[in-house]
């Protein structure tokens, strides 16, 4: 991915396909995520990428999700290497109803290959 945008508009499009074989590399690792929640959680490998969010697409699906959308884009650059994005996330059944949205950003690093993602913030509510 040549963009931090093009990077985001992959991975939407392995969230709306139902399969993430790929995410991984998506992914610099160690990479952490920061849960709406508070709780933090650090995944080490490219396996623990691909287990954490295969478990969050199982839990999205038992709440009828079947696709999903991220909105107002924004992308900071932070010199070549580095970038920061943010978005909302949109999660809708099959029936075009929402589910929810949520406010998430991106920290992401330039490599040879392309954008990663290093860091996730998913916003807390208001």
């Amino acid at each position: 991915m040549d963009t931090p945008e093009a990077l985001v508009a992959a991975y939407v499009e392995l969230w709306n396909r139902h399969d993430l074989t790929g995410l991984d590399r998506m992914y610099e690792t160690p990479t952490t995520t920061l849960r709406a929640d508070g709780s933090m959680q650090v995944l080490p490998t490219d396996t623990a990428v691909r287990a954490f969010y295969e478990g969050a697409l199982r839990a999205y699906e038992a709440e009828g999700y079947s696709t999903c959308a991220i909105l107002d884009v924004s992308t900071i650059p932070a010199g070549r290497h580095a970038a920061v994005l943010h978005g909302t996330w949109a999660m809708f059944r099959s029936d075009g109803s929402e589910i929810r949205r949520w406010r998430q950003t991106y920290s992401l690093v330039r490599r040879p290959d392309g954008w990663r993602i290093f860091a996730s913030i998913v916003h807390a509510p208001d």
